[in-house]
């Protein structure tokens, strides 16, 4: 299911170049079809964005056009999501993928409050994409059980 398992958390290149080793968008692709053969649905998970490089030539967006899947774009929520968001929506359009909508995902503690409200329906409105469902951050397991706000939600 996982061809390439890294320790490291950080880009896939220099995880996988501590690691001794390169990232094959080949031997993925193998491993996709043999699990497309198996079960009726799969999801790909990438790593790090759409141009974060995979080997010394080729990126995510590389992979993601190899498979030709629909893609499903997680951002954060916060400040710079606008920009990097609408760059990302942009280059997948240029590539022909089909982008099936955002999930705004929350990664650190905060408040959701109006900058992120604005920044959903900004990226709606700009990159003419559904932003399906705002996820937000979980309190410990230590504080759980308080009245938490919806960790997340369904957008209308």
């Amino acid at each position: 299911m996982a061809p390439y398992c890294f320790k490291p958390a950080c880009s896939p290149h220099l995880a996988a170049k501590l690691a001794g080793t390169r990232i094959s968008l080949k031997r993925i692709e193998i491993a996709y079809r043999r699990l497309s053969r198996k079960y009726d649905g799969i999801i790909v998970e990438g790593a790090g964005g759409v141009l974060v490089p995979l080997n010394a030539k080729e990126t995510m967006l590389d992979l993601m056009v190899r498979l030709q899947l629909p893609v499903l774009l997680v951002a954060r929520p916060g400040l710079g999501t606008i920009n990097h968001t609408l760059l990302s929506l942009r280059v997948l359009a240029e590539a022909k993928l089909k982008v099936l909508g955002v999930v705004l995902n929350q990664t650190s503690p905060g408040r959701w409050g109006q900058i992120e409200e604005d920044n959903r329906r900004t990226i709606e409105r700009m990159g003419n994409v559904k932003v399906l469902a705002c996820i937000r951050i979980q309190r410990s397991p230590a504080t759980r059980g308080r009245r938490d706000p919806k960790p997340w939600r369904r957008i209308p």
